[in-house]
């Protein structure tokens, strides 16, 4: 479900939270819902700040991981000293893996953002996005537009995932062989196809001429 607000933990509890907690005042959808200073008082101060002027309910965490892990908690702004800044960022990518989820101003839907490459595997680069239980279904429509996936927190995302056709008509026929369908254009072959994973997810593709702007797959997991 998408959330009509979106939720902020402040990480530093010094000036420079205190002046971006001010600067919410009268900025729509969007609440401080939590501070992290390693100077506990300084974090309190914040908090009380955010509530005093009602830009949101916030409260104090003891930790980076209990802000990250919080379920309220959608983006989190580094106002800490410059020199602990990567050791708090390795903490939040420690916790959160290799995903990232995010929004941008400039686009309604969330980004959800991949690091690091992916090992060859019949599923190709749809693989890192199997193995999310977090994810509802993975739609791919051809290499000329990213995946996208749907997120049971955050609705309908965007991915930084993209499959060219090649790669998508080769992941398709891997697929399609769980569902014992001869995929392709030929002789005794079929261009759609519908079945299984041996996980159970439920997954439906189709290959030109069917599709003609390119190979499609919808994964619906379970």
């Amino acid at each position: 479900m998408n959330k009509k607000t979106l939720g902020i933990g402040f990480i530093g509890g010094g000036f420079i939270t205190r002046f971006h907690i001010q600067s919410l005042i009268g900025v729509r959808n969007c609440d401080v819902l939590g501070v992290m200073s390693r100077t506990r008082s300084s974090a309190e101060e914040a908090a009380a700040l955010a509530r005093t002027i009602g830009v949101g309910n916030a409260k104090v965490f003891d930790t980076v991981t209990d802000m990250v892990s919080d379920s309220g908690i959608d983006a989190i702004w580094i106002c800490a000293p410059n020199f602990t800044r990567i050791e708090i960022m390795e903490e939040i990518v420690e916790q959160y893996g290799r995903v990232t989820i995010y929004k941008e101003a400039t686009h309604p839907s969330p980004m959800y953002h991949v690091d690091g490459e992916v090992e060859p595997n019949p599923y190709g680069n749809l693989a890192v996005l199997l193995e999310d239980d977090n994810l509802e279904e993975v739609m791919y429509n051809g290499g000329a537009q990213c995946v996208k996936i749907a997120h049971r927190e955050h609705g309908l995302c965007r991915t930084n995932v993209w499959v060219d056709d090649t790669q998508g008509i080769e992941i398709a026929r891997n697929i399609a062989a769980f569902t014992s369908v001869p995929l392709g254009d030929g002789p005794g072959m079929v261009p759609i196809f519908d079945g299984r994973l041996p996980d159970g997810s439920r997954v439906n593709g189709t290959i030109p001429p069917v599709s003609p702007d390119g190979p499609t797959l919808t994964i619906r997991k379970f």
